[in-house]
């Protein structure tokens, strides 16, 4: 299945991603903390992966409050374009502590936790969202990059538009999911329209 969607949602304020771990507050203070793991683990897991032809493919999750991989089904995972991916697995690969990328109007950093699980992380907002490592092979990686490409690039309904609020193509961000908002039937990533509900909400 594809990880970029059209959803159809009403957007309030603070409905997207759980708040981060990493700072103090009632909603966080349940969420326990998984060991961390080290510098030496991240690039020994890389290139014993590597040594197996295998790739490490990054997911986030898109149930804002999961804190566990196995609470996340299969099909809610989505992926990152290719030049994020490889990004965040070249910052895993060298025992980095975090990558830093950027969805639309919003700046996140992926922070490395267990040697196969992490946090998507906007610190501006407060924010986090379960991110996964998942080793595959090349091809396998290709291919999923791809569906979501392909997907996008043939909805009908987005096809030739961009995001009102960062002016981005919608076909020149695929793996962003896009949300319809219901009254008006305006388009936007969903990234972008829930940083603008947060700041305003």
């Amino acid at each position: 299945p594809s990880v970029t969607e059209k959803r159809t949602v009403n957007i309030a304020a603070g409905k997207s991603d759980a708040h981060i771990d990493d700072y103090p507050s009632a909603s966080s203070s349940s969420v326990p903390r998984a060991p961390q793991s080290t510098p030496e683990e991240r690039i020994a897991k890389a290139a014993e992966d590597l040594a197996e032809g295998k790739v490490g493919l990054w997911e986030w999750s898109q149930i804002p409050n999961a804190t566990k991989v196995e609470d996340v089904d299969e099909d809610n995972w989505g992926v990152y374009t290719k030049e994020q991916n490889d990004h965040i697995e070249a910052a895993y690969a060298a025992g980095e502590a975090e990558a830093s990328v950027s969805i639309g109007i919003r700046d996140f950093q992926i922070s490395f936790r267990t040697v196969d699980i992490g946090r998507q992380v906007d610190k501006a907002m407060r924010k986090r969202r379960l991110v996964r490592r998942r080793p595959v092979t090349q091809e396998e990686l290709n291919a999923t990059l791809t569906a979501a490409v392909e997907y996008t690039n043939q909805s009908a309904e987005i096809e030739g538009l961009d995001c009102a609020i960062c002016c981005s193509s919608f076909a020149d961000t695929p793996t962003i999911p896009v949300v319809i908002l219901p009254s008006c039937g305006h388009k936007f990533h969903g990234a972008c329209v829930q940083n603008v509900a947060d700041h305003h909400g």
